[in-house]
C-alpha cells in the first residue's frame, strides 16, 4: 500500500511543470564580432501541455490500484479476524467438552463402583458389571478425544495468531 501511495504521488507530481535554474558561460575565441565573454542566468519552464489526457489517465490508474490494494488489505484483515474468532470459539467449545467428558467419566466410575458393590452382594449380574466397565472405558475414550480436540484447537488458535 505504501508503494502504491508513493507511485500515485510520483504520477501526480508529473502534472506539475518543471522549473529549472539555468546558468551558462561562453567565451567564443574564434570570432571577433561576438563579445569575448558571454554569461547568462535564467529560468526554464518545461510543461507538456498536450499530453491528450495521458498523465491524468495514468494518475487515475494508480489511484484505482491503490484503492484496490487498500480494499484487499481490509478484506484480508477482516478474514483473519473472522478466522481467529471462529477458532477461539472452537477452543472454548472443546474446553467445555473436556468438562462434560470428565463428568461423564466420573458418573461411569460411580456406576461401576455401585454395580461392583451390588455384584459383591449378589444383587447384580456379572453382565451388569462388565457393561459398567465397558461404559467406563467408553467414557475414558471420550475424555481422551475431548483432550485431543482441545490441543488441536489450541494449535489452530496459535497458528491463526501467528505464533508457531
Amino acid at each position: 500500500v505504501a508503494r502504491a501511495e508513493a507511485d500515485l504521488r510520483v504520477k501526480r507530481a508529473e502534472l506539475i511543470p518543471d522549473l529549472s535554474l539555468v546558468a551558462s558561460y561562453l567565451s567564443p575565441i574564434t570570432s571577433d564580432v561576438l563579445p569575448q565573454e558571454i554569461a547568462y542566468v535564467g529560468l526554464e519552464l518545461t510543461w507538456e501541455v498536450f499530453d491528450w489526457g495521458r498523465k491524468r489517465r495514468e494518475t487515475a490508474e494508480k489511484a484505482k490500484a491503490m484503492e484496490q490494494l487498500k480494499s484487499l488489505v481490509a478484506e484480508a484483515t477482516s478474514q483473519v479476524s473472522l478466522d481467529v474468532r471462529s477458532i477461539a470459539r472452537q477452543l472454548a467449545e472443546s474446553r467445555e467438552l473436556v468438562t462434560v467428558a470428565e463428568l461423564g467419566r466420573q458418573a461411569a466410575r460411580e456406576r461401576l463402583r455401585v454395580t461392583t458393590n451390588r455384584y459383591a452382594e449378589e444383587a447384580a449380574l456379572l453382565r451388569d458389571v462388565l457393561e459398567a466397565q465397558a461404559a467406563l472405558g467408553q467414557a475414558n475414550d471420550q475424555h481422551q478425544q475431548a483432550l485431543l480436540a482441545v490441543w488441536t484447537a489450541r494449535a489452530e488458535f496459535e497458528r491463526a495468531l501467528g505464533q508457531d
